[in-house]
């Protein structure tokens, strides 16, 4: 069973290895945007955050205790974020569920940060300062895939974002609650794209989690920003964990290929891939953090 919770998903991405997708070539750029730190803890005092330089807020609605807006867009890129409050959840699986790398269960604790609602396409990528291009004719809408960890990284770091840390991504699937999946605790195959085969985003709203974000499970699978380590867990800080220090493989989240098959196997399973593994059911997508006022 451990083989099928880590293989699975990578078994579908190994299978799909070989692309007729452009390479990306770009070479590493400085950030375009530099973010300010955050505290280690979550504040509820209004006004003490503000929207990152760069970015603007879509439509009217906030967090009343952050005073943030919900929904920001990259003004770049037309990337649109959803903000995820941030607070304590129980991270992994519980004793008798999931894999051994999902355990142990662990408390963690998040600051506010936005996400993408979607994964980032074609469209948003060739719209970065990127000296070269992935071009894909009629797949503007289409998650961009096939691209090693580090294309990702310097395409979130080009554009003033980041990669989502595992902790992040895991909390926007599930939520505080903690669910099994993004749209509840039950198993729907018609809440995501389990084809094995990338679709254009943001077409499951019945996938969608408690804070609205779309295509978490189904779709490409993702890039996070952490070293991977199946031990990890066992030794995670509570605030902000980022992951190991160092390594040679990078967490991929999601449930794609073999998840319908599996019935299921919970947004909690973890998976990896090398420096240079790349694949069409990797993609990923974007997250920023707030700027904290002086």
């Amino acid at each position: 069973m451990k083989i099928l919770k880590t293989i699975l998903p990578c078994a579908a991405l190994i299978f799909f290895s070989t692309s007729a997708y452009s390479e990306c070539p770009c070479k590493s750029a400085p950030s375009a945007i530099t973010q300010e730190s955050l505290t280690n803890e979550v504040t509820n005092t209004t006004g003490e955050f503000s929207v990152p330089f760069g970015f603007i807020a879509v439509g009217t609605e906030r967090d009343p205790k952050l005073n943030l807006p919900k929904r920001i867009k990259h003004v770049g890129t037309g990337y649109e974020l959803i903000l995820v409050s941030g607070g304590e959840y129980w991270m992994g699986s519980p004793e008798g569920m999931g894999m051994n790398d999902e355990h142990p269960q662990h408390k963690v604790r998040l600051s506010p940060f936005w996400i993408g609602k979607t994964e980032v396409t074609y469209r948003h990528f060739n719209s970065a300062p990127l000296p070269r291009q992935m071009l894909q004719r009629g797949r503007d809408d289409y998650p961009v895939t096939n691209l090693e960890w580090s294309d990702a990284d310097r395409w979130c770091k080009l554009s003033g974002m980041r990669l989502p840390t595992e902790a992040e991504w895991e909390l926007s699937s599930r939520g505080l609650s903690g669910r099994r999946y993004p749209w509840g605790n039950t198993w729907r195959s018609t809440a995501g794209n389990f084809t094995g085969r990338v679709r254009i985003v943001g077409k499951f709203s019945r996938g969608a989690s408690s804070y609205g974000i779309l295509d978490l499970a189904g779709n490409a699978l993702e890039w996070c920003s952490d070293f991977y380590d199946e031990n990890y867990y066992s030794s995670s800080q509570i605030s902000n964990p980022k992951g190991p220090a160092n390594g040679s493989r990078h967490v991929i989240r999601g449930e794609g290929l073999g998840a319908d098959i599996l019935n299921g196997y919970g947004i909690t399973s973890r998976s990896f891939g090398y420096g240079d593994y790349k694949s069409e059911l990797v993609g990923f997508r974007a997250a920023v953090s707030p700027w904290k006022k002086n």
